[in-house]
Parts: C-alpha cells; structure tokens; sequence
C-alpha cells in the first residue's frame, strides 16, 4: 500500500521536492542533495539526476535487459513498466 501510495505522489508530481517546498514559502536551497548540481524537482530527482541514472543503470538491466532509456517523464517511466508487466495490453495509467 505504502508504495502503491508513493507511486500516486510520483506521477501526480505531488513528492514535497524542494522545488514545491520552496512555492510553499520555505526559504532553503534548490540544489539537488544527491548531485548537486541542479534544481531538485520531480523529473530530476527520479529521472535525470547523475545519481539516479547510475542506479537505474545499475538495477534495471538486470529486468530489462542492456537496453536502457531513459524517459523524460515519470510517468512515461511507469507507463513503461506496466506496458512490460502487463503483456495483456491493460491500460495506462
């Protein structure tokens, strides 16, 4: 349930990023904690961040295969998975 509910937040784009929290009024700085080099946001923070490729790189051939792209959206991502996980041709989500 737990991550049923995280994978919600992700593609509703709703993770308390620190790019949200700063349009909530915190005063803190926009760098990604991972690489520290760009804004954190939903699509860096899951997607695009140095870090995270090297984990997707690391993990996900071991599922997929050495064929690796990666989307520019989360939800294109997940999209993805479930297109993989559901041969049957089930709906997006």
């Amino acid at each position: 349930m737990k991550v049923s509910f995280f994978v919600w937040l992700v593609i509703r784009k709703a993770c308390l990023t620190q790019d949200k929290l700063q349009r909530r009024g915190l005063q803190i700085c926009s760098r990604c904690l991972l690489c520290e080099h760009e804004s954190e946001n939903n699509e860096h923070l899951f997607l695009h961040c140095r870090t995270t490729i090297n984990l997707w790189h690391m993990c996900l051939p071991l599922y997929f295969g050495n064929n690796l792209v990666i989307p520019s959206s989360t939800l294109e991502m997940l999209n993805n998975w479930w297109s993989i996980g559901n041969r049957g041709g089930e709906e997006d989500w």
